[in-house]
């Protein structure tokens, strides 16, 4: 809803990939994209599924939603 920078870090596959993304807030009428930077190449791949939390997680948590997240679409 309002704009603003946010920390965010980003794990993938059960890695964190960073702990340094920076993510600004959606406003009303503003672009939104996921996995570009209007000054870099965009993510070639598909994007399942985005969980998005008010706060970080704890090691458990995020185990739970990596467990979650292998059940439902079938990851080995």
């Amino acid at each position: 809803s309002g704009g603003g920078v946010l920390r965010a870090d980003l794990w993938l596959n059960g890695t964190q990939a960073t702990s340094q993304l920076s993510v600004t807030g959606v406003s009303s009428g503003a672009s939104t994209h996921l996995g570009k930077v209007s000054s870099s190449p965009a993510f070639h791949g598909y994007v399942a599924e985005i969980l998005v939390y008010n706060a970080a997680l704890s090691t458990a948590e995020r185990e739970q939603a990596e467990s979650y997240l292998k059940q439902r679409y079938a990851i080995p």
